[in-house]
């Protein structure tokens, strides 16, 4: 039962730390034009977090903690939101930036996803088609064919595979009818 509890517990803070590092990511492009975090700080990713301390410390000292951002107190809030993730949510960080099509509020994504029910709609169609005229073809094919015998009387009789055929069939298209 623990065990349990343990799970749905962290089943519910996965999507929360994804959900909260992607609205810093996006507030960080809507403030300045750094596209990571590790740019705020210059550092490549590698840089171990004991180094992006020192920075951190070195960066709130100055007057302007962020070029370009000119309220202080906005670029120190982004900088202590770029060093907490960096510090605390690493790696949701490091996998959002390895995966750069998890952007789930980005309008990119709706458009994406607008190309793929279009192909989906198109793709179902062409499916719903074949099947369509592949059923009138095995009909077609199943008719008896009536060739007029020696004394002129047409004979009407089904094989036992096409009757079989023509049952089956019926009974796909009633069910397509409902």
């Amino acid at each position: 039962m623990k065990c349990l509890l343990l799970f749905v517990a962290l089943a519910m803070a996965i999507p929360e730390d994804l959900n909260s590092t992607l609205m810093a990511i996006r507030r960080l492009h809507e403030k300045t034009g750094y596209s990571t975090f590790y740019e705020v700080f210059g550092v490549p990713e590698s840089t171990s977090i004991d180094a992006i301390k020192k920075l951190y410390q070195r960066m709130m000292k100055r007057p302007t903690p962020i070029p370009g951002i000119e309220k202080r107190e906005d670029a120190v809030a982004l900088l202590t939101e770029a060093y907490n993730i960096l510090k605390n949510k690493k790696s949701t960080y490091d996998f959002i930036l390895a995966n750069p099509y998890l952007y789930v509020g980005s309008k990119e994504n709706f458009r994406n996803n607008l190309y793929v029910i279009i192909i989906s709609i198109i793709v179902g169609l062409l499916a719903l088609d074949l099947t369509y005229f592949g059923v009138r073809y095995l009909v077609f094919m199943a008719r008896p064919r009536k060739t007029p015998s020696k004394k002129g009387v047409k004979s009407s009789k089904e094989s036992v595979p096409s009757t079989i055929t023509v049952n089956v069939l019926r009974s796909i298209k009633s069910l397509i009818k409902r």
